[in-house]
């Protein structure tokens, strides 16, 4: 997998804000997805607010993370 990193949190909530007019996406919930990536260990995300609360703005997170990653050339 491309690497997508914290630098990329600036980007990715805007990119949010264009779908939806209200972002939920912390920071840290962000950095929690990276590592759950990273690890394949996705239990510190289930315990999020956006895990459990905005479900539709998680599901749009992970899909705006998997297309940065495809199309960021290896």
């Amino acid at each position: 997998m491309n690497e997508v990193t914290t630098k990329d949190y600036t980007t990715i909530k805007q990119e949010l804000k264009e779908h939806k007019r209200v972002c939920h996406l912390t920071k840290s919930e962000f950095q929690a997805i990276l590592s759950a990536y990273a690890t394949n260990d996705w239990q510190s995300v289930y315990a999020t607010r956006l895990y459990k609360n905005h479900g539709g703005e998680y599901c749009l997170l992970l899909e705006l993370i998997a297309k940065r990653t495809t199309a960021i050339p290896a």
